[in-house]
């Protein structure tokens, strides 16, 4: 399987989804649709990509945009709680 993102990251419509191939150098089949985006994730996520799956194959991670963070709205790089 081949995770890849789709679109401009800022855009809105980012997203991410999944191609399966009978061996790693292919022929890659896209699955239809979006594996993860803000409509799949009804609206609590916007641009949803950059994923990395763990090793044990259970959980997948991705980086987006919330809608609205509890406790972050407005903060920049520098003064995001965590960021230091």
């Amino acid at each position: 399987m081949l995770l890849y993102s789709g679109n401009t990251f800022d855009s809105g419509d980012y997203f991410t989804n999944f191609a399966t191939a009978p061996s790693p150098t292919g022929p890659f089949t896209k699955a239809p649709g979006a594996l993860l985006s803000r409509e799949v994730l009804g609206g609590a996520v916007t641009n949803p990509g950059g994923q990395d799956v763990f090793d044990d194959g259970e959980l997948i991670a991705f980086h987006g945009d919330l809608a609205e963070p509890p406790g972050t709205a407005g903060c920049g790089s520098r003064n995001c709680p965590g960021t230091g």
